[in-house]
């Protein structure tokens, strides 16, 4: 056998075949037989058949599909390759490397991708609007076309598609318009220049607003001003030199200045308005020039107001959306819930805004802290809130970085920081005093300060370890003057627990006071001691301690059909026992019994039962001598239990009686005692012959006889009456038959 060094060709256990002996033959998984017959030959030290016996198999299926394509041609035969091909409007990203490989399809299948190119993976797009064409075909450029306030730039190349990908210029080809500074009645368009200059309440910004030349143009994003002459406002309002944006070839919000409270609104809306629905302007931040005298606010009739801005609720469709344009100045903060709010932003219906000064403490901070939205109208501009510039007898107060202001203007401090507040009397030589709501004692300190050339008289209020006792409102004031309020809010948060072994701690709000925290075992079979769920107070401390995980006992293990599990006692408790046991034929692998810990878990793992099985070579040790097993349906050397293997003998030997050896318990092979002798088989006689053989036996011992008969009527064919077992056959090649009489010619 070793002679037959083919691929793919199982040998089996026998190593040595006599001439003329047969060898039937397996072949591999991945393999197929060259041709039908399964056998090979000894004949004379060689074998005689079709050789190699087994080739590498062929791939009786389809091989795999793709998307977007198809398979354009395969063979089924191994080591041959498939061929792809991609549908209209797509390409091969990848080359294929499927291929028939011992009767299965292996790598990896090539993907069809879209060669098509669209419109929204346009990096550089702006300005332009949604081609004719889209999605646009492989090779082609697109037609490129600008929304309003842009046009086509001939320096930039339109971009084209290249196998679904745009190949593009670093740029849109859609350039915005350039703005025109064109005259505007009562004002003009300035740039805002400032120079910083030092006051009685240090370093101060002061801004100069120059006029622009009429005629000009600005190129898009470039940011101007708009000032007015006195007493004329920008657009009416209570603003003054407005920051104004190009954008799209038009200054946006429209520059105009006319008499402080112009309906101007109702003018411009009135060009806006389209089935009812006003389409609102963005607009930038306004500044007012601290050089001019502020435009003065004239009571303005609310009835007025409400009827000139106010688009009647009965015309409004209901699927609209109802919201109030905001259009405050950029010296105010503005909070709607938690957005923070720029000009032009939306604002919902029945939604409030709160304020407060952009610079904190030192503004003073004229009209209400909060507006709500009605009738879903622009508030007019009186409705707005006002920043105005400190004068003589007013305090001014710093803030340090410790602190956060809050919409509304509500100062929040973390729990446990140390703050100062300076309040400095403005133009005043005198100190300034604080009072509080705090039922607290009040630590502050007075100083005069003359650093910078001026005497400056401060008072510095100082906040040691914050906590929510420190909650309320604080005034400075200088005597006989207006006073200075902020409210301060300590922003109190309750401490981590220690990282636990026993048990997962879950937070909704990271420590926030009024949020939760959770604890979960993470020992599924235990179970808490006191209170999974916990409250941050508003002091900052917990509700209560954190719980323990006690144990519920061990949990119920798997059972299967093969093994029973008994507990002692039942309960599973800590302390118990679990004894297992297979059932037979399975073998018990691994512990015996386990015992439950006082964590709620098991000492050790659960063991497994499984069926024995036997060595191929441990066969050998077990059968007598001349005896062989039968190998045909061996594929490796450890066979399961109850395996069995027919017995046969070596060269002419027979054995004493047909036998098998099985796979018994224990991994131990059952062999039965037999043993191989010399002899002869049956004397095989067709089915319709009257010859009668006695003793007939399926297998006669060496030296053995039997006796040869006929029925009455009937002779033997030849004088042969005994035949004799001998090594290598039957005494007589030719066994007679029963005739009749009369056939046989009498020989002289």
């Amino acid at each position: 056998v070793d002679k037959l060094q083919f691929p793919g060709l199982v040998k089996g256990r026998k190593n040595i075949y006599k001439h003329r002996e047969v060898f039937r033959f397996e072949c591999e998984k991945g393999y197929d037989v060259t041709e039908s017959e399964k056998k090979l030959v000894c004949n004379e030290g060689t074998w005689k058949g079709n050789l190699p016996p087994c080739k590498a198999a062929s791939c009786v299926t389809s091989p795999p599909s793709i998307k977007n394509g198809r398979i354009k041609s395969y063979s089924e035969l191994h080591s041959s390759f498939v061929s792809y091909e991609c549908e209209e409007d797509y390409f091969l990203q990848s080359s294929s490397n499927v291929q028939c490989l011992f009767g299965e399809w292996k790598g990896n299948p090539p993907l069809c991708k879209d060669a098509r190119c669209y419109f929204q993976n346009l990096k550089f797009k702006n300005g332009m609007t949604v081609p004719f064409k889209d999605p646009v075909l492989n090779g082609e450029v697109i037609e490129v076309k600008c929304a309003a306030g842009y046009s086509v730039t001939l320096s930039v190349k339109p971009p084209w598609c290249s196998n679904g990908l745009w190949t593009e210029y670093g740029t849109s080809p859609c350039k915005p318009n350039n703005c025109p500074v064109h005259q505007i009645n009562n004002g003009a368009f300035t740039k805002r220049l400032a120079k910083v200059v030092w006051r009685w309440n240090g370093r101060v910004t002061e801004y100069e607003y120059v006029m622009e030349t009429i005629g000009t143009t600005k190129p898009a994003e470039e940011r101007l001003f708009v000032s007015c002459l006195y007493p004329f406002t920008f657009q009416g309002r209570n603003d003054n030199d407005v920051q104004v944006v190009c954008s799209g070839g038009r200054w946006t919000p429209t520059p105009a200045c006319h008499p402080l409270g112009y309906h101007y609104e109702k003018e411009s809306l009135a060009a806006r308005v389209t089935n009812h629905s006003i389409a609102m302007s963005s607009s930038t931040s306004t500044t007012t020039s601290p050089n001019k005298e502020p435009p003065f606010l004239s009571n303005i009739n609310s009835a007025t107001d409400l009827e000139s801005t106010e688009t009647p609720t009965a015309e409004r469709k209901p699927s609209e959306p109802c919201y109030c344009l905001y259009e405050g100045s950029v010296d105010l903060v503005a909070y709607s819930g938690n957005e923070s709010l720029k000009a032009g932003s939306k604002v919902r219906l029945n939604a409030s805004v709160r304020f407060h000064c952009f610079h904190f403490g030192y503004h003073r901070f004229m009209g209400s802290r909060e507006i709500i939205c009605k009738n879903c109208r622009p508030w007019h501009s009186s409705e707005y809130p006002s920043c105005v510039v400190p004068v003589r007898g007013d305090v001014i107060i710093y803030l340090n970085s410790n602190q956060k202001i809050l919409p509304g203007g509500i100062l929040t401090i973390d729990q446990g920081a140390d703050v100062k507040f300076n309040c400095i009397s403005n133009g005043i030589a005198d100190y300034p005093s604080w009072t509080t709501t705090v039922p607290d004692q009040l630590l502050s300190f007075k100083s005069l300060d003359q650093s910078d050339g001026y005497d400056t008289y401060l008072n510095t209020l100082s906040i040691h370890n914050a906590s929510p006792r420190h909650n309320g409102f604080y005034r400075c004031s200088v005597s006989g003057n207006r006073a200075r309020e902020i409210q301060i809010c300590i922003h109190a948060k309750c401490k981590m627990f220690d990282e636990s072994e026993e048990f997962h701690i879950h937070y909704d709000n990271k420590q926030e006071v009024n949020s939760s925290v959770l604890f979960t075992c993470k020992n599924s079979n235990a179970k808490l001691e006191g209170p999974n769920l916990l409250t941050c107070l508003s002091n900052g401390e917990w509700s209560g301690h954190p719980p323990k995980c006690v144990s519920k006992g061990c949990p119920q293990l798997p059972e299967t059909g093969t093994m029973l599990i008994t507990y002692s006692p039942e309960d599973r408790a800590r302390g118990s026992t679990a004894t297992f046991h297979c059932f037979q034929p399975s073998v018990r692998k691994g512990n015996s019994f386990i015992k439950c810990l006082p964590n709620g878990e098991w000492s050790g793992v659960v063991p497994t039962c499984t069926l024995p099985s036997c060595q191929m070579e441990k066969l050998f040790e077990h059968v007598p001598e001349n005896v062989v097993p039968n190998m045909i349906n061996v594929t490796n050397g450890t066979l399961p239990y109850g395996f069995e293997l027919q017995l046969t003998c070596e060269g002419d030997l027979r054995l004493t009686e047909p036998a098998t050896a099985k796979c018994g318990r224990n991994g131990d092979w059952e062999v039965p005692k037999v043993s191989c002798v010399p002899g002869c088989t049956s004397i095989q006689v067709p089915a319709d012959s009257n010859l009668i053989i006695d003793p007939e036996r399926a297998f006669y011992r060496f030296g053995e006889f039997v006796s040869l008969y006929c029925n009455p009527g009937h002779v033997l064919s030849a004088e042969v009456e005994r035949l004799m077992c001998l090594r290598d056959g039957w005494s007589e090649n030719t066994i007679p038959t029963c005739v009749d009489p009369s056939s046989l010619t009498e020989v002289v």
